[in-house]
Order: structure tokens, then C-alpha cells, then sequence
């Protein structure tokens, strides 16, 4: 659209355009048969993800000098969390988000943004499954050229 063309469309206010003038969600979340907890978070924004996955995104150079990256998804997991959660009933800590138990774990996943574009499902479904890429290693490379 050039300058000189309108829209009939209202320009949103600051608040309205802000992660911050989303409402907070709940989620319930469930521990073994009787205990459990609600937990309040913010939908993280644009950047806050952004910054999560550059977090996440591991760059490297090869055997053969080139240039690699590797996506750690626990260390984007972790992030998203301390950037959402807003009531926790413990301390939003490294060390308390890497010992939660799978059980919590699993129910807070559902609650994190996908790393890449907006299917949710790219991290329920196989997200714990290894690549099935052949990964090259100098001990590949030494008995290839033996």
C-alpha cells in the first residue's frame, strides 16, 4: 500500500496493539489425582519469541569449517516460561523449570507458542523425536576415507 492510498479501518490504540493489554489466561494444572495448582500467564509478543528462539539456536562450525546451527527446544521451553508465566507458585528459576516433573511439564507445553510459525502442534506431537537426518561425524568421516 502506498502513502497516498486510505483505509476506512481505525487505527488501534497503543493498549490495544500491546502484549501487555491482552488479558492474563489461566491454567489448571493437574498433579497425580488430588493436587494441582492455577498458574497465570501472558501471551508472550513477537520479540519476546523471537528472543527465545535466538536463545535456543545454537551456531557452530562443522568438521569441514562450514557453518551449522542446532535448536536446543528445552532451552526454548525455559525461556517462553520465564517470559509468561505470570503467577507460578514457585520461583521461575532454571533450576525449578528443568526439575519439573514430566506430568507439569507436559500440561505447561500446551501453553508455549510453536518456535516456528504458529502450528501449536509442531511441539505436542514429536517433539521429543530425534531427527532422522543423518548426522555426520569426524569418525564417519575418517572411516569413509580409509
Amino acid at each position: 500500500m502506498t502513502t497516498t492510498q486510505k483505509t476506512n479501518k481505525q487505527v488501534p490504540g497503543l493498549d490495544e496493539a500491546m502484549v501487555s493489554g491482552l488479558p492474563v489466561q489461566a491454567l489448571e494444572i493437574s498433579v497425580g489425582e488430588d493436587k494441582g495448582f492455577t498458574l497465570t500467564y501472558r501471551t508472550m509478543s513477537w520479540l519476546d519469541k523471537s528472543a527465545c528462539v535466538a536463545l535456543a539456536t545454537e551456531l557452530f562450525l562443522n568438521a569441514d569449517g562450514k557453518p551449522q546451527s542446532m535448536f536446543h527446544i528445552d532451552i526454548y521451553f525455559r525461556e517462553a516460561l520465564k517470559k509468561m508465566l505470570v503467577e507460578f507458585p514457585w520461583p521461575v528459576s532454571d533450576k525449578v523449570l528443568n526439575g519439573l516433573t514430566p506430568e507439569i511439564g507436559t500440561q505447561l507445553q500446551a501453553i508455549i507458542p510453536a518456535p516456528l510459525g504458529d502450528d501449536a502442534g509442531n511441539l505436542v506431537k514429536g517433539s521429543e523425536t530425534p531427527s532422522k537426518a543423518a548426522k555426520k561425524t569426524r569418525s564417519s568421516k575418517d572411516k569413509s576415507s580409509s
